[in-house]
């Protein structure tokens, strides 16, 4: 028996004009998760109470640790007077309350929308700023963006006032975007592993997803340091990760001419490569042999699992950039993309999409989607046909009609447990997401065999 929704989604066209059930979060989220990485970094937005509360459910549900956002608490006489006051009135309580070393204000779409002016109102409040947390005040209205776009310009407007020269070249710089936990200890291992320092901005790695407390803190332990992001703009190199078609580093080569790659995450065995080779250019030094023994691994379980995965029909829907680097170890697999999806897709996605898996040879029927929702997504899986879907929880309900099972990836996941510790770059990455991926294709055989076999 068909649902009310699918019954209605059937006798009515396509509404270009409006997204059905979108596939993304709020951009605040994003900007809120970017702060979370820097060191003693607190998240203000400016806005109504209840999107400060949706973002902690959503980031407290995925990394399930505690996490404290401020609000300038709009109420009605707020948008109608503006909101220059409760701005002030929060950062004196957040400055009492939590003393923070970098504050990170982003707006929400009710302060966008009624058009405050931060920059306006941090100018008329400097005299009484002055000696307090570094402000880094970011425009993030989620009717414009996602939470991937988000992150990215909370770090880039980080990035931007705190980065100057010291006038020696500092350590490599790698900024992965929005990641896992697990992930950006991974990017510091592999530093390790070559013997040299580097520097992960920005850095949650420990402020979600650490130990407990034998005290309380105001604000948890860890960040990337702000001498770091301020050596940032002297990089030897920095390796650019995030989402927009140019990366964050725009204005950090402009301003101090700070050398920068932008490529999507390194998943799988040939973007890893590509990663490693140029990092080990940078410092002068070949591959460690730790890693290349990461690297057979991972070949050692192409090997092993071909015979499972190749040829089987996937849908991959998650953020960009990671969804392109996704649908590039897919082809590497053995798998077949058919359907792509992203909520916030950057100029030129398809062509980005259709161009990662090239040498793997193209998909006549793929189909890439960007700014999606979940109402068109449901319709392309149901004509795809396909056998393996890869993406967040959000995709789950959409998986569950078509029949396949769903690789959890990307943010957000609250339906499985461990999500701050799934890992996606690298050779390491690359071998845990194999065998996830080989794990679900035979489980679903499994279940949905009546011999009952007890290994396949």
């Amino acid at each position: 028996m068909k649902t009310l929704a699918e019954k209605t989604r059937a006798r009515e066209p396509r509404r270009d004009w409006a997204q059905v059930n979108p596939c993304v979060c709020c951009a605040p989220l994003g900007a809120a998760l970017a702060f979370k990485g820097i060191e003693g970094g607190m998240s203000l937005l400016h806005g109504s109470q209840g999107c400060a509360t949706y973002i902690r459910r959503y980031l407290i549900s995925h990394f399930r640790e505690p996490v404290d956002i401020a609000s300038s608490s709009f109420s009605e006489d707020t948008v109608v007077f503006g909101g220059a006051a409760n701005l002030a009135q929060a950062i004196r309580s957040i400055r009492k309350t939590y003393n923070p070393a970098v504050l990170g204000i982003a707006t929400t779409c009710l302060a966008e929308t009624i058009g405050e002016d931060l920059v306006m109102t941090l100018a008329a409040l400097r005299d009484e700023l002055q000696g307090g947390a570094i402000i880094v005040p970011v425009s993030t209205p989620a009717y414009r963006d996602g939470h991937a776009t988000g992150f990215a310009a909370a770090a880039e407007a980080a990035m931007n006032i705190l980065a100057k020269p010291d006038g020696s070249a500092s350590p490599v710089g790698i900024l992965p975007g929005m990641v896992s936990p697990e992930d950006l200890r991974y990017c510091k291992d592999i530093a390790a592993a070559f013997g040299q320092p580097v520097t992960v901005f920005p850095d949650y790695s420990a402020t979600l997803d650490g130990g407990p407390w034998d005290r309380y803190h105001a604000l948890p332990p860890g960040g990337t340091p702000r001498r770091e992001v301020e050596n940032l703009a002297s990089a030897r190199m920095l390796f650019d990760w995030t989402a927009p078609a140019e990366g964050i580093c725009g204005r950090l080569i402009e301003r101090f001419g700070t050398p920068a790659i932008h490529s999507a995450p390194p998943i799988g065995i040939a973007a890893t490569d590509e990663f490693l080779d140029r990092l080990g250019a940078v410092w002068g030094i070949p591959m460690p042999e730790a890693l290349h023994n990461e690297r057979a691994r991972l070949l050692d379980a192409y090997v092993d699992g071909h015979k499972y995965l190749s040829g089987l029909r996937v849908a991959v829907c998650c953020d960009e950039p990671l969804v392109t680097g996704l649908v590039r170890f897919c082809a590497e697999i053995g798998l077949a993309p058919v359907l792509v999806a992203t909520a916030r897709g950057v100029p030129g996605f398809d062509a980005k999409i259709r161009a990662s898996i090239a040498e793997a040879g193209a998909v006549d029927d793929l189909q890439v989607l960007s700014d999606a929702d979940f109402d068109e997504i449901d319709g392309h899986l149901e004509a795809a046909k396909v056998d393996l879907c890869i993406g967040t929880s959000k995709l789950y309900k959409s998986a569950r009609k078509a029949g396949a099972p769903l690789v959890r990836v990307g943010f957000p996941i609250h339906d499985r447990f461990g999500a701050a510790r799934i890992l996606h770059i690298g050779y390491r990455g690359g071998l845990q997401l194999y065998d996830r991926i080989v794990n679900a294709v035979i489980e679903k055989k499994q279940e949905s065999s009546n011999e009952q076999w007890s290994y396949l």
